[in-house]
């Protein structure tokens, strides 16, 4: 740059507006400038992507249009590939085209893009197909219903082996009742070909009878002989 008009080597972030820089070819920009004098061939794919450089030059006249498109401006972030210029600073820092750039990119969306919905979309619909699946697939994974209350089958042997003795207890009760309340000396009574004895049970506490194999006490209670 031209300091107190001797050309002088100053750091760029010590560029402020105003002052008056050379650039020449192979020199890389640090701030947006006027052109003053001379002419310059800039590499400006930094900022607009074109591979070809373009002129620059202090007698071009202003054309209405984007502001990257001024043949009498260069910004920072570009190169010098030919040529030789002064030019007067006009913004430093991130109040350049480029600054403004990086401060754009660096904001954060408040709300996710079309294609982030998407795949958001996507991917809650395959997990609820794998959850469903698996589910389906795999049956100790859904709770078991509790069992219906079932009689054992020992005990509905019980019961119906309780109902027989109880059965054949009351029958063997009027069996002896009438046998022992008939008339007539004990002694053998023939009936249907067989003989039967005819004993006074009055003194008889427990009647033993084998039902389904198996000795059931039976009591007699109220058989008196008259």
């Amino acid at each position: 740059m031209l300091r107190d008009g001797v050309p002088t080597d100053v750091p760029a972030r010590e560029l402020v507006p105003g002052d008056v820089v050379i650039v020449g070819e192979g020199d890389r920009i640090s701030a947006d400038a006027r052109l003053i004098d001379g002419e310059l061939t800039v590499d400006m794919s930094a900022l607009n992507g074109e591979p070809v450089p373009a002129m620059r030059a202090a007698d071009a006249e202003a054309v209405p249009g984007p502001l990257l498109e001024a043949r009498e401006l260069v910004f920072s972030g570009t190169a010098c590939t030919a040529g030789q210029a002064h030019a007067v600073v006009t913004r430093t820092g991130m109040h350049t085209e480029i600054g403004r750039i990086a401060v754009l990119s660096q904001r954060g969306r408040t709300e996710p893009s079309p294609l982030e919905r998407q795949v958001r979309r996507a991917t809650w619909i395959i997990a609820a197909v794998a959850v469903a699946t698996c589910w389906l697939t795999e049956p100790s994974s859904r709770p078991a219903k509790p069992p219906r209350p079932r009689l054992p089958t020992t005990s509905r042997s019980a019961s119906r082996d309780t109902s027989s003795s109880r059965g054949a207890a009351f029958r063997m009760r009027i069996s002896v009742w009438i046998e022992t309340s008939g008339r007539g000396p004990p002694g053998p009574v023939r009936r249907g070909g067989h003989d039967r004895f005819r004993e006074p049970a009055g003194d008889v506490d427990v009647l033993a009878a084998d039902v389904e194999a198996r000795l059931l006490p039976v009591p007699v209670e109220g058989v008196n002989d008259p």
